[in-house]
């Protein structure tokens, strides 16, 4: 257990203090960017960045399943070397995507660690006191998640965002149908497709705030943020 809460602290310290590897970012190289980023960003990428939100803490990625304007359940992702960690506390609505096969007592437990090592896995679980227990020293991948692999899955994501060059994603479509993409702390590439969805409510906020960039392609905006986003 000791060991177990050493690899958590040091999880969460690690998430907090590493710098951010972001793609360098200028003024002078924003449009480039900006247009190579567009030309990749096709309905599929868009449609997987509606469904999945993400952020990130030094090494440590973020993603948020989302459904309208509903977080469902929201993952931490670490991929070392040879080890990667997923991190969650909405086990049942996790496990809708990713079939567990194994019973985890939801009640006792509120946070779980699944530590993946060579299509192996460890699971951590803490209790709502903070303590940990391992359920066993390693399962086959597969006897785990007999359906869907969420290694696999996060790997995927983390490479598409990466091949993006994004540090992060937003979608609020009870404001508007547009998503936010962070090519950096300073800049904000937004896919804008149709005005007239915004709710009125905030329609004149955020048409301001767009005002400050410029439109590409139609149905983009680019900007450069009064102040920079802080990204860990």
């Amino acid at each position: 257990m000791r060991l177990c809460r050493h690899f958590i602290i040091g999880f969460v310290i690690i998430a907090g203090f590493l710098s951010c590897d972001y793609k360098s970012v200028s003024d002078q190289n924003v449009d480039f960017i900006a247009s190579t980023f567009i030309k990749q960003a096709d309905s599929s990428i868009i449609q997987t960045f509606k469904t999945w939100g993400y952020g990130r803490r030094g090494e440590a990625e973020i993603w948020s399943k989302q459904i309208g304007d509903s977080s469902i359940y929201g993952i931490l992702y670490f991929d070392s070397k040879d080890t990667t960690v997923i991190s969650l506390s909405k086990l049942t609505e996790f496990r809708k995507d990713f079939k567990i096969s194994i019973d985890l007592d939801t009640i006792r437990f509120w946070r779980f660690l699944f530590k993946g090592i060579n299509n192996k896995v460890r699971i951590v679980a803490i209790d709502t006191l903070g303590r940990d227990s391992i359920f066993a020293e390693t399962y086959d991948l597969i006897s785990v998640f007999p359906n869907n692999n969420p290694f696999q899955h996060f790997k995927e994501l983390t490479e598409l965002k990466d091949s993006l060059g994004i540090i992060g994603s937003s979608y609020i479509p009870r404001i508007g149908e547009f998503i936010q993409f962070y090519l950096s702390p300073e800049y904000v590439l937004t896919y804008l497709p149709d005005t007239s969805l915004f709710d009125n409510r905030y329609k004149a906020i955020w048409m301001k705030e767009f005002s400050k960039g410029k439109t590409i392609d139609k149905i983009w905006n680019l900007r450069k943020l009064d102040q920079p986003k802080d990204n860990g």
